[in-house]
């Protein structure tokens, strides 16, 4: 007996991934689960991936079960076709993941490998990525500076995003004696990508840091970025304020993500090589990182602008 229930709970202790890849996977294959009890009309907790079709003779009568098979994987995937490409995407991801941990830990044949559904035939045209320009962030900081009810936090929280290209979850879950004030870093561990990465702070900001952490009281095992009962910033959280500044700030709204696109397109403008651009932002291949690089951004670095003058004399009294 394969219960999925039980299965699904076995596959989050054992696999190592990302904590939100682990919580997206976690909704899928609950999904999943509830899509499977409705088809074979059982309870949730009692599906068997061994017994999902009932096998019966000319009269009726029941032969065998049958395990779960490529043709209901390509009819689940199907049904999903009407939430669009994305929500589709991570189904099948999770999804794939899961059957191959089984095919490994319990020599369960993979029905993921038959699938006449086919993926890329639903993907979407790719976007560019909308940016804050070099002003943009000025702007955007100046409504942090002009309107914030804690300007201390927020204009630190979304200088480093900025300023370090990293994952929202890689800030939220920063906790502060995770940074080495002394050199001026910290280290990620089992990133989106599996992968460890240390991520240096721009010259001197270490010493901001720990001028707000003092100012805050964090203890070393406090998150740096926290609500009052100590708990983590949440990513909606941070993207309400997001949004909140760019309205104030008079800007296009943006996603959260768009800060590691503004970062990699910055480095690019100012001729980083590209393979650095890659290592800063964790990715595993060239071709992620060059996605992340807007094309479309225009050179303006002799230009002068009044209003960057008047924030950075604004922002030395903070």
């Amino acid at each position: 007996m394969i219960n999925l229930n039980e299965e699904i709970t076995l596959y989050f202790k054992t696999v190592r991934i990302a904590d939100e890849t682990k919580r997206k996977y976690s909704y899928r294959l609950k999904y999943f689960n509830t899509y499977l009890a409705r088809l074979v009309e059982e309870e949730e907790d009692t599906i068997d991936l061994e017994k999902i079709t009932l096998l019966r003779d000319t009269d009726g009568n029941h032969i065998a079960y049958l395990a779960i098979d490529s043709q209901i994987l390509d009819d689940y995937f199907y049904s999903l076709v009407p939430y669009g490409y994305y929500p589709l995407r991570d189904h099948y991801t999770a999804l794939g993941s899961f059957f191959l941990y089984l095919e490994r830990n319990r020599d369960f044949a993979n029905p993921m490998e038959n699938l006449t559904f086919n993926l890329k035939d639903y993907e979407e045209e790719k976007k560019i990525t909308n940016i804050l320009t070099k002003h943009d962030i000025i702007k955007f900081l100046n409504a942090i500076i002009d309107h914030s009810e804690d300007v201390q936090n927020d204009l630190l929280l979304f200088t480093m995003l900025l300023s370090t290209g990293c994952r929202i979850s890689e800030i939220t879950n920063l906790k502060v004696d995770e940074i080495n004030f002394d050199i001026g870093l910290f280290h990620l561990k089992n990133t989106k990508n599996k992968c460890d990465r240390t991520v240096v702070l721009l010259n001197g900001f270490s010493h901001i840091i720990k001028s707000f952490c003092s100012i805050h009281k964090r203890k070393p095992q406090d998150y740096l970025f926290q609500n009052k009962d100590n708990s983590r910033l949440t990513r909606k959280q941070i993207e309400n304020l997001l949004k909140k500044y760019l309205d104030l700030a008079g800007l296009p709204n943006l996603n959260i993500h768009s800060s590691r696109h503004t970062f990699a397109t910055l480095l690019a403008n100012e001729d980083t090589n590209v393979l650095i651009i890659q290592q800063l932002l964790g990715h595993k291949s060239i071709k992620a990182t060059m996605g992340y690089i807007n094309p479309h951004y225009i050179r303006n670095k002799r230009i002068e602008i009044k209003e960057n003058d008047e924030f950075f004399n604004k922002i030395k009294n903070i």
